[in-house]
């Protein structure tokens, strides 16, 4: 498959990593997003290393083993790359289409057609959904690191799948631990910053070093879910000192502080699925009448028991 087998039907708005179109696959008449990621180093730098620790990231080789090890990890929260590579134009991926007539659905596009906030039961399926996807990724030996709203689709039936998962992370990984691109890595307990990986040559960096910054981004991510729930519960930006929830929301269930003061706190989580737990066990209780904005899109329900 190639980008000459998609007839471009519009430009949608960009994301994350780049350039995004909405295309027609001409012989099997379905829609499709295509991608053209930016790979420059500056631009994978900030979630990692100076530009001056990467090689270049757009290299087809980098790019073809990165996707490829992306593509074995299957989930239904992480958006499956159906078909890339690399032609005179750079990189490009083909992904499902996952809008409507109005383009692709973010979430935080959604929190702002809502007015600013989602209900509990919204904002605990949401929470459920990004963390179910972490423990998956977890135990592949990937991890996203810092998870931002705009990296999330929402689909139309609600349920969320993440955009690129781990991309930027793999490919700024590969200038000096190759190795990543190609077979899932133990985490160990012990961890080390991004800014001690940075502080060493690609020549120096072994598989210990490695895991243990993968351990750090797993935690990170996990943390950086949290904050997106805290977001979409309170009405208010992430910033520290954080409000505590109860504050924000009246009648709140004892759960909800517990869960954020946990996973926002000095420690965190101890993994993915500690989170998940503690997320899925958060009491909805009486909610605030005035949360529920404008709806176009409901979070899917959590199953009945």
């Amino acid at each position: 498959m190639s980008p000459a087998d998609f007839t471009i039907t519009r430009p949608l708005r960009p994301g994350p990593m780049g350039q995004r179109w909405l295309a027609l696959h001409k012989q099997r008449n379905t829609s499709h997003t295509l991608h053209r990621p930016n790979l420059d180093p500056a631009h994978l730098a900030p979630a990692h290393l100076a530009p001056a620790h990467l090689t270049p990231a757009h290299q087809p080789t980098t790019y073809h083993r990165a996707l490829a090890r992306l593509q074995a990890l299957t989930h239904p929260h992480i958006l499956a790359v159906q078909a890339f590579g690399v032609d005179a134009d750079g990189p490009w991926a083909a992904t499902d289409y996952t809008g409507d007539a109005d383009g692709i659905v973010t979430l935080d596009s959604l929190l702002t057609a809502k007015g600013a906030s989602l209900s509990l039961e919204e904002a605990r399926r949401t929470l459920e959904q990004l963390l179910d996807a972490a423990r998956a990724a977890h135990r592949a030996g990937l991890a996203h690191a810092t998870l931002t709203m705009d990296q999330v689709h929402v689909e139309r039936n609600g349920a969320l799948r993440i955009e690129f998962y781990a991309l930027r992370r793999l490919l700024a990984a590969a200038a000096f631990a190759p190795h990543q691109l190609d077979t899932p890595i133990e985490t160990p307990a012990l961890a080390h910053s991004n800014a001690y990986l940075a502080a060493h040559s690609p020549a120096s960096a072994s598989a210990t070093t490695a895991a243990a910054a993968l351990a750090a981004d797993q935690r990170e991510e996990v943390r950086s879910a949290l904050r997106i729930a805290y977001q979409l519960v309170t009405g208010l930006a992430p910033i520290e000192p954080l409000i505590p929830v109860e504050e924000m929301v009246e009648h709140i269930d004892e759960s909800w502080p517990a869960l954020f003061e946990t996973g926002l706190g000095p420690t965190g989580f101890t993994s993915a699925a500690h989170a998940w737990s503690a997320a899925h066990a958060c009491r909805i209780g009486r909610e605030r009448p005035w949360a529920i904005g404008p709806a176009r899109y409901l979070l899917t329900p959590r199953p009945r028991a």
